[in-house]
């Protein structure tokens, strides 16, 4: 659970209809989920699409510094931040400026973000902090998480066909990570290819 570059399974993104239910047992929880932004990887020279949100690059997280945006969703851009001394990378995604202002919203966030980190398991996403960032526009909610290489499932079928044996092997994969959401009530109601994120690791190729 110590690399950095883990691919996960992660809970989807609001703005696509998407999120997840926490029950606990008859609470539900609904909304973004903060991990998925790890995935968005538009490299570098992305723009934010909304031009009136604040722009955090070159600001410090604590002791990281936002080095470049990587993509955006429907709640907030996601950026790639580095340690100011070990050069360590991960995705830090912040609150758009209208859900940032919703406490509603801001609660939703934190407790998606509590979520995921309460499951522990290798194939869903690692949240290292989570907390607020002063900007010229006043304090935005923001969650820290591990850093992701590799692409999504659906970016690989259309890129290169899997065989069976492939197949069946990422959806164990995906099956164990939904039995620990389970276990936790945690409910993914939009699993699919472009939620799922595939690393080339040295002792898996198609580590989900």
């Amino acid at each position: 659970n110590g690399e950095a570059s883990r691919t996960r399974v992660v809970t989807p993104e609001s703005d696509r209809a998407n999120g997840a239910q926490r029950v606990a047992p008859t609470r539900k929880i609904r909304g973004g989920c903060p991990a998925s932004c790890a995935r968005v990887g538009a490299g570098e020279g992305t723009r934010l699409a909304r031009p009136w949100c604040v722009d955090l690059v070159g600001q410090h997280i604590g002791s990281y510094i936002v080095d470049r945006l990587l993509g955006e969703g429907g709640t907030g851009p996601v950026y790639a931040c580095k340690h100011t001394m070990i050069d360590r990378e991960v995705a830090v995604k912040v609150l758009h400026d209208e859900h940032a202002r919703d406490p509603d919203q801001v609660a939703r966030f934190f407790q998606e973000a509590k979520a995921a980190a309460d499951i522990g398991h290798p194939n869903i996403i690692v949240i290292i902090d989570y907390g607020t960032l002063p900007t010229s526009a006043g304090s935005r909610t923001y969650l820290m998480m591990e850093s992701l290489e590799g692409e999504s499932l659906d970016k690989r079928i259309h890129r290169l066909p899997l065989t069976l044996e492939e197949v069946a092997h990422i959806m164990g994969q995906i099956a164990s990570a939904l039995v620990a959401c389970h276990a936790k009530g945690v409910i993914h109601r939009d699993l699919k290819p472009s939620n799922v994120f595939l690393c080339d690791r040295r002792f898996d190729p198609l580590f989900v």
